[in-house]
């Protein structure tokens, strides 16, 4: 369990994020940077920042630390996937894995044929305490 942190500690990892974010958008700086800066404002086992190419109609991973084969379902498959809208809904601002419900979780692909199985082979915790808050990743 980590330390509570304060709000002014959670402020500046925010802010650390935003610089490197904007480092990374002048090309001073990799985007594995802002997933680094991001990992001091909230814990997570797994992240990807991906985006969105409409020509290919697939997601891209710009950076990130999940095991291939979950990667390449992000980008893949994971806009199919029945989970999908819950996780990107705007309203929710983001949700744990957790917080799917059961229903949907067991009628997903990707969470019963890559993270669940991805979790016990990797020795991470369970892909239910995987944040999703502001990824695209699950």
């Amino acid at each position: 369990m980590a330390a509570h942190r304060s709000t002014a500690d959670i402020l500046d990892a925010a802010v650390h994020v935003r610089q490197a974010a904007r480092s990374a958008t002048g090309g001073t700086a990799g985007l594995d940077a802002v997933l680094a800066a991001l990992s001091e404002v909230m814990e997570y086992d797994h992240a990807s920042l991906t985006r969105w190419d409409p020509l290919r109609r697939r997601h891209t991973t710009l950076a990130g630390s999940y095991p291939e084969d979950a990667t390449a379902y992000i980008e893949t498959r994971l806009h199919h996937d029945p989970v999908f809208p819950v996780l990107r809904s705007p309203a929710r601002g983001g949700l744990w894995l957790r917080d799917v419900p059961r229903h949907l979780l067991a009628a997903s692909p990707g969470f019963l044929e890559v993270l669940s199985p991805s979790a016990s082979r990797t020795g991470w915790p369970s892909a239910c305490s995987t944040p999703t808050a502001g990824t695209s990743a699950c």
